[in-house]
């Protein structure tokens, strides 16, 4: 399972839409 690698993702996706 990926759960952590998945919320990572999001959370680098976010910072480069800042």
């Amino acid at each position: 399972r990926k759960l952590v690698d998945e919320k990572i993702l999001q959370k680098e996706e976010l910072e480069e839409f800042k």
